[in-house]
């Protein structure tokens, strides 16, 4: 288990120059609305950030996401990674709304790939080619977090790293699944280290929060080989 400071220590990225990048980009397509209150707030704008390191360290070129939602992640790699040329990006709303927000943020969509469906019944066609790094943020249930996980396998070279988004006890199944994979993989605590999530506790975006961080929950960063001992995330 780590923290995301500790992960970007260990991998050589330095996010401060970045951190406004980073809020620019969640302001627009990644700020969230407590339902009870109306309070806006930043919830995990560290995927983000994790996602950017993980992939300058892999050199990672090309990059596989199910569930694009407003497309946080997608712009965080196209604006701030120094390696990748592709994002292909699974949702099953169209993609208008996305495109208008990259508009709005002056992001090109030239190195974005959008595939429209359900992200759980994809056939073997419908993605070309294998992946450097994978991101499988779609529906949060185990089920369909286990169909993402199989899909990405057959999309997937010896060294691909798939990283899992709400390793939480809000989706218990989605623990329960990701428990099972017979996969090297490590926590990373991933809200509230370097941005305020302001409702973490609220909304229950953490299992255990201290000083407005995020403890015993957060993304898996996962892989098939010693790749993750290789970039540095394994002593």
């Amino acid at each position: 288990m780590k923290n995301i400071l500790e992960l970007c220590d260990d991998v050589g990225f330095d996010y401060k120059p970045h951190v406004d990048e980073f809020i620019r980009i969640g302001d627009v397509t990644a700020i969230r609305t407590l339902k009870k209150t109306g309070a806006q707030y930043r919830k995990n704008y560290e995927r983000g950030v994790l996602m950017v390191a993980l992939a300058n360290r892999l050199k990672a070129k090309r990059v596989l996401e199910f569930g694009t939602g407003r497309g946080y992640v997608c712009a965080c790699l196209l604006q701030m990674s120094d390696t990748v040329e592709e994002v292909v990006t699974i949702d099953k709303n169209p993609p208008q709304e996305v495109e208008g927000k990259f508009l709005e943020l002056g992001i090109p969509l030239d190195k974005m790939t959008f595939v429209t469906g359900d992200a759980n019944t994809l056939g073997a066609d419908d993605v070309k080619g294998e992946f450097d790094l994978v991101f499988v943020d779609a529906q949060h249930d185990g089920k369909s977090v286990k169909s993402n996980y199989v899909y990405s396998r057959s999309k997937s070279h010896d060294d691909t790293v798939i990283v899992f988004d709400d390793y939480r006890s809000k989706f218990p199944s989605v623990k329960k699944v990701i428990n099972k994979f017979k996969v090297d993989k490590m926590m990373v605590q991933c809200d509230g280290w370097i941005v305020v999530n302001s409702c973490i506790k609220q909304a229950r975006d953490a299992d255990r929060v201290v000083e407005g961080r995020e403890f015993d929950s957060g993304l898996v960063v996962s892989s098939h080989t010693d790749i993750l001992q290789c970039i540095g995330l394994r002593e």
